[in-house]
């Protein structure tokens, strides 16, 4: 079974290249439906000491479940080199078959605007 998703990509360490590899591969998992929004640059959020964020979503549907793609996309964050306090990467999945998370990123100003990209 086909599963939407919509993912969102952060990061504020090596943006480009983060969130390059980073949707290179979500767009693989998503094949072959999956697009992406172009990356736009955005103040960090809740953090004192930061580079700018690179931003992006991606959308698609997958055949894995719920919590194997967050997993997964956990795995994606770890293997970039993401530790306390260096967002390599940031992936999380806003909506899953239509099902909101993250509710307080929905109300994010570059969220509505890479929402009307999509």
């Amino acid at each position: 079974m086909k599963h939407e998703v919509l993912i969102a990509l952060g990061s504020n360490t090596q943006q480009e290249n983060n969130i390059n590899v980073a949707t290179q591969k979500l767009l693989e998992l998503l094949a072959p439906d999956g697009k992406t929004t172009p990356a736009i640059w955005t103040e960090p959020i809740g953090l004192s000491h930061s580079d700018h964020f690179l931003n992006s979503l991606v959308a698609g549907s997958t055949t894995l479940e719920l919590d194997a793609l967050n997993a997964l996309l956990k795995k994606m964050e770890r293997d970039s080199g993401r530790q306390p306090g260096v967002c390599t990467l940031d992936l999380d999945v806003l909506s899953y078959d239509g099902v909101h998370y993250h509710e307080s990123d929905w109300q994010r100003d570059y969220i509505q605007e890479l929402l009307q990209m999509l």
